[in-house]
């Protein structure tokens, strides 16, 4: 099947390679110029070619099937395979070293396990016996016309989270493709997911999701935070159920990210030319699993 394919390629390709020939009867070789815009408009042609023979239906649909992919395989330009990660071994400590950063990570039925709780918040005082003496003195300072002053109850303090962070400490191409998938549930907190360069972990690019917030791509640096995408709080990944999301990051700077096959985000930025020195997951309140991550890298 494959030469078959191998072989239509050759014959799409005649017209085009017969009038190069007739250009170049004086010089039988030259030099090449090729390279990877011209595998990438080769590959685009191509397809349009098969676009047009299954219009047309000049083929047998399960023959333009296999170009198809032929076409796809050759056409990725992330075909490396950097970190496989499944968590089927039961220990995220070996082969690849997961480092806990803060709070605790453990191994659930599915995968890496997180769970941060909101802190205890302090307990209000209790009511203070008042003596007889004290009684008798408040009751004259009102019969003297004295202001009588209430105490107002303190108002309920908010919930507060002490995030959980993991990192995988492994060289990460600039052009990546990432897959995740995850599921989890929260109300308040949240789950961030960042490719990073530099020991502090906190230089690089950052997918966060907040409930009520959404999800927002972000570029962290030393000149501070800026937010290339975000997707409104109609997206939503902590409601209890499985979810994929697809991170890539294209040769010349273009990002996008999809949620359960549906693109979210699309985003270009060229701030950061250099490999990333790893991976690392913070979770910021709530109970999140990541079943499994796998990340490819152009060569």
């Amino acid at each position: 099947m494959l030469r078959a394919a191998i072989l239509a390629v050759t014959l799409l390709l005649l017209p085009s390679l017969a009038a190069a020939q007739s250009q170049t009867k004086s010089s039988r070789y030259g030099a090449w110029q090729g390279g990877e815009q011209s595998l990438k408009t080769l590959s685009e042609e191509l397809r349009a070619l098969v676009d047009e023979a299954e219009k047309a239906r000049a083929a047998n649909p399960l023959f333009l099937k296999d170009l198809r992919d032929l076409i796809r395989r050759y056409d990725n330009p992330w075909s490396v395979r950097v970190i496989d990660e499944d968590f089927k071994d039961g220990d995220f400590a070996t082969n690849p070293t997961w480092t806990v950063a803060s709070g605790k990570f453990g191994m659930g039925w599915e995968g890496l396990l997180s769970t941060v709780k909101p802190q205890q918040a302090a307990q209000p005082q209790k009511r203070k016996k008042v003596s007889r003496e004290e009684m008798a003195i408040a009751l004259l300072g009102v019969l003297g016309g004295a202001k009588r002053t209430s105490s107002q109850p303190a108002a309920p303090q908010a919930p507060t989270y002490e995030p959980a962070e993991i990192f995988l400490q492994q060289r990460i191409p600039n052009a990546f493709a990432m897959t995740l998938d995850i599921s989890g549930r929260s109300s308040e907190g949240g789950l961030d997911f960042a490719v990073y360069q530099g020991a502090g972990r906190n230089v690089g690019y950052r997918l966060t999701s907040t409930p009520g917030r959404g999800l927002q791509l972000l570029r962290l640096s030393s000149r501070g935070t800026v937010t290339l995408g975000d997707t409104g709080p109609s997206v939503k990944i902590s409601d209890g159920a499985k979810h994929q999301i697809v991170w890539k990051r294209a040769p010349e700077g273009t990002m996008s990210l999809s949620l359960d096959g549906k693109e979210i985000i699309s985003a270009s930025d060229t701030a950061f030319r250099q490999a990333f020195d790893g991976l690392t997951m913070v979770n910021r309140g709530g109970e999140f699993s990541l079943n499994r991550l796998t990340i490819d890298g152009a060569r």
